[in-house]
């Protein structure tokens, strides 16, 4: 089941970046939640959800932004968070950035301790890699796999005289286990890269008590808490960059040279493969509906319904819909008899008829408003549908403007490309065109 903390626990600090002081209290939230920033130094209290759609900058720090709300430097909160179980919090920030405290998620976990947790009434949803997935930028490689439980391995090499290789390792134990291996380690930077930091605006509130710093003779300011200190704080950094998958994680990870930047764009990408392989990421805007939801929201009926349900729906970004091609399909009557192909033009009205269901359900003032194609551009047929297969359409939305959307539709068989199609449509009153 999910969790949430037990009562509101506060602290005040500086921010590494910023070097202004805030405080931040977390405070319990309902099930479903995730993890809210809620600016209380701004009119109206704004807030922003920690996800991945949401992060705006990586530069040394991972940043959340939505409208006037942001939050700076959300890393070691979000993985102490993570790592001690919990599933939903809301953070009141007093300032644009979270209190650098000691440089790790040490504060956090002890807050967090304090603050103790609850059992909530509905049931955790997992992201589960389902498939093998790889990724690489240069030097910097992730690759994910299937496993039971969480597992890391994280290796870093700088290649400088007093820092070379480090490895280190989450081997899917308890909260405890984590607040005691790896919330202790402490961020770290080297010192000729201090003065560069400085000079574009950061770092202002950076000092010895919250960083370890190297040199060219060695730790600055020792001595470390593990011998592999560095690469266990690039775990703690990853805790956090995984929690803005939006729920609890389930499979193995294999992370060189990463970076916030690098985790971010990798995980986005992994949330990419996972979705094509129906295993949709669930988050507090997944919606599923069966056959009497989408006739609610689309005028389409028996025999040109060509959607049985809606596995997995982000409003306003994204669908996924399947249909089930019975041998018993009225086009296969006059297409091709003896020898059933499902038309292509029909595979892309599924698709759009998926699309016209995000768009109302993402807007529902347009309910009972129409969906009409305007233009189908980029249509590929890969492989013929058959009976006995089930077509998975993913269909996401590329731009809007006004009534007209631009989407991009791809139909799978399985794992295999069937059909994909870029179309714009438009939506109307009833009886006008």
């Amino acid at each position: 089941m999910q969790t949430t903390l037990a009562m509101p626990v506060e602290t005040e600090g500086k921010g590494l970046h910023t070097g202004l002081r805030a405080i931040a209290r977390l405070l319990p939230a309902k099930a479903g939640s995730g993890f809210v920033f809620r600016r209380t130094d701004l009119p109206g209290q704004p807030e922003v959800k920690a996800d991945l759609d949401h992060v705006t900058a990586t530069e040394r720090g991972t940043i959340v932004s939505k409208g006037p709300a942001s939050a700076a430097t959300i890393e070691h909160l979000l993985g102490a968070l993570y790592g001690m179980g919990v599933d939903n919090a809301i953070v009141e920030l007093s300032g644009p950035e979270v209190p650098i405290q000691d440089g790790s998620g040490r504060a956090w976990v002890d807050l967090i301790a304090r603050a103790g947790l609850v059992t909530l009434d509905k049931p955790r949803v997992y992201f589960r890699i389902s498939t093998p997935f790889s990724t690489a930028d240069g030097a910097k490689r992730f690759s994910a796999a299937p496993a039971s439980e969480l597992k890391i391995r994280y290796r870093i090499d700088y290649g400088h005289p007093q820092l070379g290789a480090q490895e280190a390792g989450w081997p899917g134990k308890d909260g405890g286990e984590f607040a005691g291996q790896v919330a202790s380690a402490r961020t770290f930077c080297f010192e000729h890269e201090i003065e560069a930091m400085r000079k574009h605006g950061l770092i202002k509130g950076g000092d010895k008590e919250c960083a370890l710093v190297i040199g060219e003779s060695g730790l600055l300011n020792g001595p470390l808490r593990f011998p592999d200190e560095f690469a266990r704080h690039k775990m703690l950094d990853f805790f956090g960059d995984l929690s803005l998958l939006g729920s609890r994680v389930l499979g193995s990870f294999d992370i060189e040279k990463g970076g916030h930047h690098f985790h971010v764009e990798a995980l986005k990408a992994l949330r990419r493969n996972e979705t094509r392989s129906d295993v949709m990421a669930q988050t507090d805007t997944t919606v599923l509906m069966d056959i009497n939801d989408i006739q609610a929201h689309i005028p389409h009926r028996f025999p040109f319904l060509l959607i049985d349900r809606i596995t997995g729906m982000e409003l306003k970004k994204s669908v996924v819909g399947l249909k089930n091609v019975s041998a018993n399909e009225w086009f296969f009557q006059g297409h091709f008899p003896g020898h059933p192909i499902m038309p292509g033009v029909l595979i892309v009205e599924g698709m759009a008829q998926c699309g016209g269901v995000l768009i109302v359900k993402s807007y529902p003032e347009l309910v009972g408003k129409l969906t009409y194609f305007i233009s189908i551009d980029n249509v590929r047929f890969r492989r013929p549908v058959v009976p006995g297969d089930t077509l998975r359409y993913e269909v996401t939305v590329e731009k809007v403007k006004g009534p007209v959307s631009k989407l991009k539709g791809l139909a799978y068989v399985g794992s295999e490309l069937a059909t994909e199609a870029e179309f714009m449509c438009m939506v109307v009153e009833k009886g006008k065109v």
